[in-house]
């Protein structure tokens, strides 16, 4: 089958991924956050350059995600979004009612 008007046929999924590779990633799960520019920035200005950042949720929300998980952080600006994809590497409870989830970032660099 071809795609219409290309004149080449279309990439089969097995040629992207792999169906074992989706199945793993179903299984781990991806979390998602969503910040403005303003709040992506503070994180970049600490003093890991938002390489490595953590959050405080309430534990039903911070529980949600998982250890060695993917994140992908949309940040919104100016009506375009950005996409940066990192690793939930720990959730620890750090009080009655909280748990702190540390993130590492996927550095690219150009």
């Amino acid at each position: 089958m071809r795609a219409r008007g290309s004149g080449h046929d279309p990439p089969h999924i097995d040629n992207l991924m792999k169906f074992e590779n989706l199945k793993t990633l179903a299984k781990q799960g991806l979390s998602l956050l969503r910040w403005t520019m303003d709040e992506w920035k503070a994180v970049e200005e600490t003093r890991l350059g938002g390489a490595r950042f953590s959050l405080v949720f309430p534990h039903e929300i911070a529980r949600s995600a998982r250890p060695r998980s993917l994140v992908l952080i949309a940040i919104n600006a100016e009506g375009e979004t950005a996409l940066k994809v990192g690793l939930v590497r720990s959730i620890q409870a750090t009080a009655t009612f909280d748990s702190r989830v540390v993130f590492d970032l996927a550095v690219c660099r150009t």
